[in-house]
């Protein structure tokens, strides 16, 4: 129980630095030297984002009868 309170919390925490994160690369989308590098981390950051909701629907009850 207290691990999942854990997990839950940790990728709250996660996604609210991964949006911050997105604000600051899609201000800098102008500079065209850094184009091709943000876009890899926003790849990155939605692949995160991804593994993180998959662990999280992973632990409730519909989630742990498919897994």
């Amino acid at each position: 129980m207290w691990l999942w309170l854990f997990v839950f919390l940790f990728a709250i925490f996660a996604c609210y630095l991964m949006v911050a994160r997105l604000y600051i690369l899609i201000r800098d989308f102008s500079s065209s030297e850094r184009r091709i590098r943000n876009s890899l981390v926003v790849a990155g950051i939605a692949i995160g984002y991804f593994l993180i909701m998959i662990t999280l629907w992973s632990t409730t009850w519909v989630g742990a009868g498919i897994f």
